[in-house]
């Protein structure tokens, strides 16, 4: 009965872990990336989040690059979680009833339990690797080539994003043909030599205007001394 339990408890927390990466796919794909169904989601992520991190230097955060506000669009809000997980409860409840009749209830909750777990856990996971990724502190576990792996892969998602849309595992996009690989390895950094020229153009302009403006202040009060005198 004990090995049993284990094995079910094993096979549905995978199960539902690898359900996860197509979950996460789903909803990064036609909720985070598409305005038709629900707007909140679409502006947080696509046009708050891809905005204030590209894939140039702006990818991490920093204290040159970003406002104070900027750490708040890395993560999601609280309610998340619970949502997310809590709407599975029904569907992991109907999966688990099989397992009524091989280990009875106990076999049940076991599997309800699992699943949840896995599902639990991915979110977890989708939280903490993409802060490291965000937020790089040369944590052990970014040391990893995995995670080097999967952070040129979310990276490429910042140019490409209907692209690379799994944070944690590209099962979904393996299976669904939305991976694409990173073939040249100066990409960022040409990125953010684009940047810096764009950003360096802008700053002339702004000088320039300042310039003139200031040199206008300067040469009104001369004209309307002149006009005084004539007068």
């Amino acid at each position: 009965m004990l090995l049993s339990l284990s094995l079910i408890a094993v096979v549905v927390f995978l199960g539902a872990f690898v359900y996860s990466s197509f979950f996460e796919w789903v909803l990064h794909r036609y909720i985070m990336h598409d305005d038709r169904f629900m707007r909140y989601p679409h502006r947080a992520h696509q046009l708050e989040h891809h905005d204030i991190f590209k894939a140039d230097a702006t990818y991490c955060l920093s204290k040159e690059l970003h406002d104070k506000e900027a750490e708040q669009h890395l993560t999601f809000a609280w309610w998340n979680a619970p949502l997310l997980v809590g709407l599975h409860v029904p569907i992991f409840a109907s999966i688990s009833i099989p397992t009524f009749f091989i280990a009875g209830w106990p076999g049940a909750i076991t599997a309800l339990a699992s699943a949840l777990v896995g599902m639990g856990s991915y979110y977890a996971l989708y939280e903490y690797v993409h802060f490291c990724m965000h937020v790089p502190a040369d944590r052990s576990f970014e040391r990893t080539k995995f995670f080097q792996f999967i952070n040129n892969h979310h990276r490429l998602h910042h140019i490409h994003y209907k692209k690379n849309l799994n944070v944690v595992i590209p099962i979904a996009d393996f299976c669904l043909g939305t991976m694409v690989k990173l073939d040249d390895p100066e990409l960022f950094n040409k990125l953010e030599a684009v940047r810096r020229r764009r950003a360096e153009r802008k700053e002339a302009i702004a000088a320039a205007a300042m310039k003139a403006e200031m040199s206008s202040s300067e040469q009104s009060p001369a004209t309307e001394g002149a006009k005084a005198g004539v007068a």
